[in-house]
């Protein structure tokens, strides 16, 4: 009797389960059926190629007399699959993703990922071999797959433009050129693991952004890894990921850094001479003799751009330089090193132009400034840092001529603002806010929280005494450790209660 009552039941639910068997096929999306299509097809062709056209030697397929439309080959005892491609008469063979023939036939491996440095092209990454070209080469073949001129403006399917280069430690002799479009993704670091590349060679850049053959080069990204150099001494310029601005150069547009470790540069961990889109995240900056990232030059802006999420630790000759810039955001970096040793400065905007530049949500501690800022810049944004510990003046006005649109609210400035500085034969309170010999108008020092916490009496938490300060609104700032409210000119000309 049970057994009865339970059939119709179990009918009823044969077609609901054959239709959950169904829709797993038939429901799945186009882009996880073309994946699953496509790892079939290769396997299946991998078992489908006639024993005649298997080899194991790249010379043999190099010396090919006949024109297979696919055929087996063994790399470094992986035995992995190439097609013939008719329509490519130019792209030059590599040893291992392009094989061409002495007929001029173009094999070309079947990728069913990205690009291995050290599967693909050899790369050793013991700390000892000169990976220098097979590094070069796993990157070109990377850009080649995602060329606009060649592709027309298309990904196609064939290749990947992504390199993965495995945890290991990679020496390096001379630059290398990133030429075109392509994700270099690297093993994230800790202490003692992870992806390392190091240069080797002084005065020489460790990956250097440069255009492609269709005229620019746009969307290269950067993941993980530790990039290193060795140089005991400075030289001008370089950096471990630099984008330049002359006639080979890229326009380095939408580039993206992140999550990358950064240690001992001879100049610059990042420096980009111009570019749009440039973003920089998450990034560690390391124990370093010189400075960590420069934008901009005398001739060329980086526009759009930003410096979010990072770490500076004992950046000995300051943090960023900024030389031209518009539109950067610089928000929620860590800038700190010990009361031994201070980091000069996080930022240095006393460049050509610096316009629309909002600094906003840091934490330092043990650097002397948060920010100077000169006569050339304008719309400029500086609020809710953290600046404790600080020697001195923290945000710094300065060029000699006025400055305007200048935007100080909701700040922490916790520092030793007892000590004058001799300018001119004159001695000057170095203090929190720190604007001498140079006017400042239409602009806002607001919210504010100046602290001294010195052994002696701090002397003034802001210094706007030139006669050309016209037009601020100076007020609702709190006031700890100081006997005065500020050193500001032309009382009735500025906003101050």
């Amino acid at each position: 009797m049970k057994l009865r009552r339970l059939l119709p039941l179990l009918i009823r639910m044969k077609p609901i389960t054959i239709g959950i068997i169904v829709c797993l096929t038939a429901c799945s999306t186009p882009a996880q059926q073309t994946t699953l299509e496509k790892e079939t097809t290769a396997t299946n062709d991998k078992k489908d190629v006639e024993p005649s056209n298997s080899y194991s030697k790249v010379s043999q397929v190099r010396n090919l007399k006949t024109s297979p439309d696919r055929l087996s080959l063994a790399i470094d005892g992986q035995s992995d699959l190439f097609y013939y491609d008719p329509k490519d008469k130019s792209t030059p063979d590599n040893g291992s993703t392009v094989i061409v023939t002495n007929q001029g036939k173009r094999y070309k491996r079947l990728l069913e990922g990205p690009i291995n440095a050290q599967y693909h092209f050899a790369a050793k990454g013991d700390g000892v071999t000169d990976d220098t070209k097979s590094l070069q080469a796993a990157i070109n073949a990377a850009c080649k797959a995602n060329n606009p001129a060649a592709k027309k403006g298309s990904s196609p399917a064939n290749g990947s433009n992504t390199v993965y280069i495995p945890h290991g430690s990679y020496k390096i002799t001379n630059e290398i050129l990133i030429q075109g479009s392509c994700t270099i993704l690297m093993e994230q670091a800790s202490s003692y693991g992870g992806t390392r590349i190091q240069q080797m060679a002084s005065g020489k850049h460790l990956f250097h952004i440069v255009k492609d053959n269709d005229g620019s080069s746009s969307g290269v990204h950067i993941i993980g890894g530790i990039l290193k150099g060795s140089a005991s001494t400075t030289s001008a310029e370089v950096a471990l990921i630099f984008g330049g601005e002359g006639a080979l150069n890229a326009n380095n547009n939408s580039t993206y850094i992140d999550n990358v470790w950064f240690q001992t540069p001879e100049q610059y961990g990042i420096n980009f001479l111009r570019g749009d889109d440039i973003n920089i995240r998450n990034c560690t900056f390391d124990v370093s003799a010189y400075h960590s990232i420069k934008m901009g030059s005398s001739s060329n802006a980086v526009t759009n751009s930003s410096i979010v999420g990072c770490t500076f630790y004992d950046i000995r000759a300051g943090a960023i330089d900024l030389i031209n810039v518009d539109g950067l955001i610089v928000n929620t970096n860590r800038v700190y090193n010990n009361a031994q040793r201070y980091t000069p400065y996080f930022l240095n905007a006393n460049g050509k132009s610096v316009k629309g530049l909002q600094i906003s949500n840091n934490y330092l501690d043990y650097v002397n400034r948060l920010v100077f800022v000169n006569h050339n810049a304008e719309d400029v944004l500086i609020s809710n840092n953290m600046h404790r510990h600080g020697s001195g003046r923290s945000i710094e006005i300065g060029g000699g001529q006025s400055v305007s649109t200048i935007y100080i609210t909701n700040n922490v400035l916790s520092g030793d603002y007892s000590k004058e500085v001799n300018l001119g034969g004159a001695n000057v309170p170095d203090s929190p806010i720190f604007c001498y010999s140079t006017g400042l108008a239409n602009s806002r020092i607001t919210g504010n929280t100046f602290r001294h916490i010195g052994k002696g009496k701090g002397l003034t938490p802001m210094l706007l005494t030139d006669k050309r300060t016209i037009n601020n609104f100076v007020y609702d700032n709190m006031i700890i450790g100081f006997d005065n409210e500020g050193q500001i000119a032309n009382p009735t000309l500025n906003r101050t209660k």
